[in-house]
């Protein structure tokens, strides 16, 4: 996954709710692709989906 958030230092609460959002939606790819592959298995062993996930978060710049 990768995303970009808003630039502008002024607005701490847009880079919050666009971050939540992408999280919210990085977490419902998972779940449906864990859903159609059948992760888990009667057994109880699970795998697991390798994520990498890249942003520009556009935090201050001595944070």
């Amino acid at each position: 996954a990768n995303a970009h958030m808003h630039w502008d230092p002024e607005y701490s609460d847009v880079k919050l709710v666009q971050t939540m959002m992408f999280l919210s939606e990085v977490k419902n790819i998972i779940d449906k692709a864990s859903r159609s592959l059948k992760l888990s298995s009667v057994s109880g062993e699970t795998n697991s989906i390798p994520l990498v996930l890249c942003a520009d978060l556009n935090s201050l710049p001595d944070s």
